[in-house]
């Protein structure tokens, strides 16, 4: 019988989902749960040597660590501690969990989504460096700020040179990127050595600057080629 697959993500992911039921689908056992339950609902207990050792215990079940092939890491939430812990407390107790939780988890043997790796690649300027040491362009994931009016910006948005000279780029670190054209978008995925690839074609111009924007575009899983490729 395949090991038992960790997915770590909010109850409310719609991708986890997909995933959660393409590995049932093959018969792979899956325990899913959502950092947020720990340790309200979800408790652990550990055994920290040379052979690791332990069980994580959700309400209706539990599994032992011998029996976890992977850990697939999307979008937890963060601890939930008691309520009846000051501020002070919260704060220690949140980071205990983090230390705790996240150091047992991190020791399992296969990763997708490490939060090491996760951790590094907020790091866009790591992104944009090959290894030869030129530039690579790639898009920026999105700006959140909100102004005097209250309006809410959450999508890559054009900047004017002229935006440039504001006093308010310089409250703090302000990453910009050239303008490249581009006929289409491309997702790619890599998965332990093997990539997966989606093109996107957006067909407005709010949708071209950002797909992700709630705008016309198609999604299609093809095999990509480039300049590059033998």
């Amino acid at each position: 019988m395949p090991q038992t697959v960790l997915v770590v993500t909010e109850q409310l992911d719609v991708t986890a989902d997909h995933v959660v039921l393409a590995l049932e689908e093959r018969k792979v056992p899956v325990f899913r749960f959502d950092t947020a339950e720990f340790p309200q609902s979800l408790t652990m207990s550990a055994r920290l040597d040379r052979n690791q050792s332990g069980t994580l215990r959700a309400p209706t079940r539990e599994i032992s660590f011998d029996e976890v092939g992977g850990v697939y890491w999307r979008r937890p939430s963060i601890y939930q501690l008691s309520s009846a812990l000051n501020a002070d407390e919260v704060a220690w107790a949140a980071r205990e969990a983090r230390f705790g939780m996240g150091s047992v988890l991190a020791a399992m043997p296969v990763w997708l989504n490490h939060p090491a790796h996760i951790a590094r690649a907020e790091y866009k300027p790591v992104q944009f460096a090959n290894e030869d040491g030129s530039i690579v362009n790639k898009p920026l994931s999105g700006v959140h700020y909100k102004h005097a009016a209250g309006r809410d910006f959450i999508y890559t948005q054009r900047v004017d040179v002229e935006c440039l000279e504001a006093e308010s780029i310089g409250v703090t670190a302000c990453l910009f990127q050239q303008w490249v054209e581009k006929d289409y978008e491309v997702r790619l995925v890599a998965v332990d050595g093997r990539c997966f690839s989606a093109r996107i074609d957006s067909f407005s111009e709010r949708g071209r600057l950002d797909s992700r924007t709630p705008s016309p575009t198609r999604w299609k899983d093809e095999p990509l080629r480039h300049d590059g490729d033998r």
